[in-house]
């Protein structure tokens, strides 16, 4: 089918003139279709030009992607955080250090004292740091590409978590460790750092503390008995252990002093109090104070009444010989007694109660019962005389 131009009618494509106009149409029919043919070709060069710049946009956008991913894996990498890890541990960066490590018990909260504690550990033993330092160095290179796999016995390189949420973020994972405390005294403080970690009872000897990040730590045990406080500490390392408990002993055992006496059967009075006897002439004291705050003395009761021994104050020496006074010795308490009869016989006749004052108490009961019954008897002779 043509179309004419004048009346905008159909023409049969056999016709050059229009029946109902009479136009001629086949100039306007040519015109057209080569207009249209234009047109097409204007809207296919659009179209081409747009999708190109498509293409190129894509493109673009795709690489800047790819240079970005690239970036972020040579930034990200593993070898770039573990040599991340070794320089923090050579220049001993306490803050850097507390960025990348992490105890493989999750209870354990790792803080400043804990790592400079372990920094202590590596510089007391330089063969441990180069362990250290190697094993970091041999996790740079891919461990799939290596037969010799590196392995350190307190800590390993993990992978947590994500970097811009595309690239393995690495930490250094270390081995928490467990003290397993045994002392031996009872109710006794148990310190780490010169922090109180617990206290045992009075049935108890034993306790398992922990968890603890690795380094070098001061453990201080402390008791106090009836005579004297008992304190000990050792330095302890928790690091390098094929465990991750690790066995610490504490004595707490104090002084102990030998009494003995030219009596063989005294009793052992300590600070006023009775303690115990004598066994075969000596006496195991302790554990005991050394400052002179605890005396001891012996006393014994014979048939005329309780011997004290002299007293001595506890300090330095290791034996303690306490004697009786002669007097009151075993063997003299005889000749003891007949003196004193005959002298209270004399000062009853001569009325002069200052023979026998020195052998009594001053303090004591019998000291004035008989100077007033001297005077009593006195007083009485007189009334008979007259």
């Amino acid at each position: 089918m043509k179309f004419c131009g004048t009346c905008k009618k159909n023409v049969a494509d056999h016709l050059n003139f229009c029946p109902e106009c009479g136009s001629k149409v086949e100039v306007i029919v040519d015109n057209t279709a080569a207009s249209y043919t234009e047109l097409q070709s204007e809207t296919k060069s659009v179209k081409s030009k747009k999708n190109l710049f498509l293409i190129i946009g894509f493109a673009a956008i795709a690489a800047l992607l790819f240079g970005a991913y690239k970036f972020g894996a040579y930034k990200f990498s593993k070898e770039k955080q573990v040599n991340v890890m070794i320089e923090a541990f050579q220049k001993k960066d306490i803050n850097a250090i507390d960025e990348f490590v992490k105890a493989n018990d999750s209870s354990l909260k790792i803080k400043t004292e804990d790592i400079k504690a372990y920094m202590r550990y590596l510089k007391e033993n330089p063969s441990y740091n180069k362990q250290l330092l190697s094993y970091l160095q041999k996790e740079t290179v891919d461990q799939k590409l290596t037969k010799d796999k590196s392995s350190f016995k307190d800590g390993e390189i993990v992978e947590e978590g994500k970097e811009w949420f595309l690239y393995p973020k690495y930490k250094f994972s270390m081995k928490s460790y467990y003290m397993s405390i045994s002392i031996t005294a009872k109710n006794a403080e148990i310190y780490v750092n010169d922090k109180k970690e617990t206290e045992l009872s009075s049935d108890k000897t034993s306790k398992e503390l922990g968890p603890y990040f690795p380094g070098t730590y001061v453990v201080k045990a402390t008791a106090k008995t009836e005579l004297t406080e008992l304190e000990t500490e050792k330095e302890v390392d928790l690091a390098d252990e094929q465990s991750e408990k690790v066995k610490v002993d504490l004595s707490l055992e104090g002084k102990y002093v030998s009494i003995s006496s030219d009596e063989s059967d005294a009793t052992v009075f300590v600070n006023g109090k009775k303690r115990g006897k004598l066994n075969y002439g000596s006496y195991k004291l302790g554990p005991v104070s050394t400052d002179e705050t605890v005396e001891v003395h012996l006393e014994k009761t014979t048939d005329f009444g309780v011997m004290k021994s002299e007293s001595v104050k506890i300090g330095d020496q290791s034996t303690y010989y306490l004697k009786f006074p002669k007097e009151t010795s075993s063997s003299a308490v005889g000749e003891f007694v007949r003196n004193h009869i005959y002298d209270n016989v004399r000062a009853i006749s001569l009325n002069d109660f200052s023979l026998i004052e020195k052998n009594y108490d001053k303090s004591g009961k019998s000291y004035k019962e008989d100077r007033d019954y001297i005077q009593y008897l006195h007083k009485k002779e007189l009334q008979k005389t007259y």
